[in-house]
């Protein structure tokens, strides 16, 4: 199949965006680990032939240009491709692209239609109702500069507080016998102890759930948003099944606005699992294959 030099130019920013998309962490190890997990699964889908793991700190350098160069019919054709990890990043693009360039000392609104455009794209593109937290805090996205987009979050979340885990209206953890369950809607799902024992040793633990008959899906995360795990439960049993990790943000940023917080929603659909969150700097969504916990796909929006 021959192709065109602008057809090349793109599939070769498609290839190193595949790449680069996720340098994630405060820290250059949490960075590499992050970059790495990406690239094995590109290389599992025959996206990418070979990994070197001692190059992959570089990356970042080359997304931090990327979106530099393709023009707006080139940042639309990307939204069409295959891999929805570059399609989401592209339609974030084009609200980065409304934003004035250097920094504004007074933050200023962007264009709610352009807003409303990403969430119906995220939405279609998934084929998912989004959590209403995710929908609404992009809604209220300010900027300073296209590096400084943030977002106005209400401080109520997680208001419970039990063993040392906030959790939401309508969760709570209780204890029987030596046994820790989760209290849901659907019923009490027992948590494993090493679970509970993370939790309590971030003094701002907070706890996310969601059920489906078979499994559970939990997430222990801080109120600050670094790395943090995805479990899966078999309810059946108690067996916990798999975990992985789930990286809310791409670098360490200068953020300029109110506080920080940083919410998480779980929404299972078919054979997904996804990890919906928001924080003041930050919107992410990150997809797992709910039977192994395998990454399917991560997008953040800084």
């Amino acid at each position: 199949m021959n192709f065109s030099y602008s057809h090349k130019c793109i599939l070769s920013r498609i290839l190193l965006l595949i790449l680069a998309l996720c340098v994630v962490s405060f820290d250059y190890a949490d960075s590499t680990r992050a970059l790495a997990d990406d690239a094995l699964v590109m290389k599992r889908r025959g996206q990418i032939s070979a990994i070197d793991l001692t190059k992959l700190s570089s990356l970042k350098n080359v997304f931090d240009g990327l979106f530099k160069m393709p023009d707006s019919a080139q940042i639309s054709e990307l939204k069409t491709v295959e891999s929805t990890s570059v399609a989401l990043r592209a339609a974030w693009e084009q609200v980065r692209a409304s934003v004035h360039p250097d920094f504004q000392e007074s933050s200023l609104e962007i264009d709610q239609k352009i807003l409303r455009h990403f969430v119906g794209f995220v939405e279609g593109r998934l084929g998912i109702n989004l959590p209403s937290r995710w929908r609404d805090a992009i809604k209220t996205a300010r900027a300073h500069s296209r590096q400084n987009i943030f977002f106005q979050l209400s401080p109520e979340g997680y208001p419970n507080l039990s063993f040392g885990i906030r959790t939401k209206n309508g969760v709570y953890l209780e204890k029987k016998d030596s046994q820790v369950n989760l209290v849901l809607d659907a019923g009490p799902v027992a948590v494993p102890d090493e679970l509970v024992t993370v939790g309590r040793q971030d003094i701002n633990c907070c706890l996310t759930s969601s059920c489906t008959r078979d499994q559970a899906f939990v997430a222990i995360h801080s109120d600050f948003p670094t790395s943090f795990s995805l479990s899966s439960i078999d309810r059946r049993n108690s067996k916990l099944l798999w975990k992985s990790t789930v990286w809310p943000i791409l670098e360490n940023l200068t953020y300029t606005g109110a506080g920080y917080a940083h919410y998480v929603d779980i929404c299972v659909s078919g054979r997904s699992v996804y990890v919906f969150g928001v924080t003041n700097y930050s919107v992410y969504v990150q997809a797992f294959n709910a039977a192994d916990g395998c990454p399917l796909f991560r997008f953040v929006s800084n």
